[in-house]
């Protein structure tokens, strides 16, 4: 994803997650648990998606238009609600085992299709457009999202019981050498100690940034003849 425009970053976002909703609807016929896991990967993804537009991205378009209450953003902060009831029906559908939810899957897709439309066609330029390359530049640092492939995973927003299989599903799907950086809000040594008990010379280990109020560290898969680096 190329993080130095809001449109085509923001829009590849949009179309890893419709990758993940549709690997889920493939195989919720025949594997309910395994299309659960990956609509929770979607839920996770979209989650930090809408933390980025409305902690990150709506307040710069709200701050340069003077446009809050009534405005676009204020109808994509509405609709995000309708979307965040809308996973809540699903997921707690999966939970109690049940496949029964074809019709707020089509509801979602629904709100989720013209909600993207919008911002990609309309919003996402004009932020592009009002921001200088310095600005947009400093909207990706506060993502932690750098000029290069590698994934960041931000868990703040999440409950913390989310965090850990989140990121331990992360860990799982890098291939050898490759990595991503886990933003948290506290100190990670607990979980460097559980990489350490279950993946032992298997992973690397590099803190980028200690505190006070965020944490970020580079997390990478070696293979098992590699040592594994301290803190």
């Amino acid at each position: 994803m190329n993080p130095k425009y809001v449109a085509s970053y923001y829009t590849d976002d949009h179309d890893r997650l419709d990758d993940l909703f549709q690997q889920f609807q493939q195989l919720k016929p025949t594997d309910l648990r395994t299309a659960a896991v990956c609509f929770n990967r979607f839920v996770q993804g979209l989650q930090q998606h809408i933390a980025w537009e409305e902690q990150i991205l709506f307040p710069s378009f709200e701050e340069r238009t003077g446009m809050h209450s009534g405005g676009p953003t204020h109808v994509m902060r509405l609709e995000h609600q309708q979307i965040q009831n809308l996973l809540g029906l699903i997921s707690l559908a999966l939970q109690e085992g049940k496949a029964g939810t074809d019709e707020q899957e089509a509801t979602l897709l629904e709100v989720l299709n013209a909600h993207n439309m919008k911002e990609e066609h309309i919003l996402y330029p004009a932020i592009d457009q009002m921001l200088g390359e310095p600005e947009r530049a400093e909207v990706f640092a506060r993502m932690g999202v750098g000029d290069n492939d590698e994934t960041t995973l931000d868990v703040r927003h999440l409950r913390p019981a989310q965090r850990h299989p989140l990121i331990f599903q992360t860990f799982d799907s890098l291939r050898s050498r490759e990595s991503f950086v886990l933003v948290n809000d506290h100190d990670l040594k607990p979980l460097y100690y559980q990489f350490a008990a279950e993946h032992a010379s298997q992973f690397i280990w590099e803190y980028l940034e200690q505190g006070p109020l965020v944490w970020r560290v580079r997390i990478g898969r070696f293979a098992a003849c590699c040592t594994t680096e301290g803190i």
